[in-house]
């Protein structure tokens, strides 16, 4: 979903000769900058601004869960029963 709000910024920067990647972590997620090292700096900080200023909806978040919860939750719900 954040990843939607980064196509455009990430669009330019491809352009640009920069790329982005968020991946799995420990403790969270990383995001991992690579390009033209004088605009690095400018293109992680609007990076960080998205995910600072991601706002999600609730149907967003419903659709969210089911798509992580749902075929899950079903199965434990079968066992249960």
């Amino acid at each position: 979903m954040v990843k939607d709000s980064l196509k455009e910024l990430s669009y330019e920067a491809r352009r640009a000769g920069m790329f982005y990647q968020i991946y799995p972590g420990d403790k969270g997620f990383g995001i991992w900058v690579d390009g033209y090292a004088d605009k690095l700096h400018v293109f992680l900080m609007q990076v960080l601004q998205v995910f600072k200023n991601y706002k999600i909806s609730e149907e967003k978040l419903a659709y969210a869960k089911e798509e992580v919860c749902g075929d899950n939750l079903l199965m434990d719900l079968l066992f249960i029963i």
